[in-house]
């Protein structure tokens, strides 16, 4: 799944390029479609990319957009709600120039997991069921409340982080859980926005706190003799449950990377690469 953060904004680590061109996009969507990569995401808050794609409008691809909901948080009028959450959504719909997308996920989507009244969820099912909305799910960062998403505010999706040393989608049954509830499970996040590819020591740097972690990964890919990019790909293709990989890349060339890697074989993870540290593993804190 190619995720579209980088079409318009200047997004991960290592990310020094400029925005993407029309043509740009154009050409690395082609080579997606005959690599048979036929799903994007992307989001409104993502700049323009939602317009930068809204030439795809005649062409097959499947689309999932997330649309911010912060401002529901006061709101306990459930007609209004439902028209807020719909006139977003018709919103994403006008830039992309295209109906019927895949499906659409809310962002800060503990605010809906908090509500008593459940006005928000019931909103999504009740546009759901209208024809609205095909389907409906939440973008997390933790999974404190997993329990409660899948018996009291069950979606269609979730999509969430997951990558060699973020692990915790597998860890206390999560993904099983998701499993039975036949929620869709998309993860982002399996570069870990570049810091897992990269050998810069300037990015290097910024992370000193975790460098016995940093060295760990290093030591584990010289052992085994393959690429950055081959074990970050190994550690999720073999898990079975997920249904989506998001993929971000900077430019055509590195797609090209990613799809051409020699697949390798299943191998093994050592605990030593795990961390639960939030510091390292969610990026919207590495600014703080």
């Amino acid at each position: 799944m190619i995720g579209t953060a980088q079409f318009d904004e200047k997004y991960g680590l290592t990310n020094k390029t400029k925005k993407f061109k029309k043509k740009e996009i154009i050409n690395l969507l082609k080579f997606a479609r005959k690599n048979k990569i036929k799903f994007i995401d992307t989001a409104q808050r993502y700049g323009k990319s939602e317009s930068n794609l809204k030439f795809l409008k005649s062409q097959e691809w499947n689309i999932v957009t997330k649309i911010d909901i912060s401002k529901f948080r006061k709101n306990k009028n459930k007609k209004k709600i439902k028209e807020k959450i719909k006139k977003k959504f018709s919103v994403s719909e006008k830039k992309l120039g295209k109906k019927n997308l895949y499906g659409v996920l809310t962002q800060n989507s503990d605010i809906i997991f908090n509500d008593k009244d459940k006005n928000i969820y019931n909103s999504l099912i009740s546009l759901k069921k209208e024809g609205f909305i095909k389907r409906f799910g939440y973008s997390i960062y933790n999974f404190k409340n997993i329990e409660k998403i899948c018996k009291e505010y069950k979606p269609d999706i979730i999509q969430c982080p997951f990558n060699v040393f973020d692990r915790r989608l597998i860890e206390k049954k999560n993904l099983n859980l998701l499993k039975k509830s036949k929620i869709e499970v998309h993860i982002r996040s399996v570069f870990l926005q570049g810091l897992l590819l990269s050998s810069e020591k300037s990015i290097i740097n910024k992370f000193s706190k975790f460098k016995k972690k940093l060295k760990n990964w290093e030591n584990f890919i010289r052992q085994k003799k393959i690429t950055k990019l081959q074990a970050c790909l190994n550690f999720v293709s073999h898990v079975r449950g997920i249904n989506k990989i998001i993929i971000g890349v900077d430019n055509l060339n590195q797609l090209k990377q990613i799809i051409n890697s020699k697949k390798i074989k299943k191998i093994s993870f050592p605990k030593n690469l795990k961390s639960n540290n939030l510091n390292l593993i969610n990026p919207i804190l590495w600014k703080k």
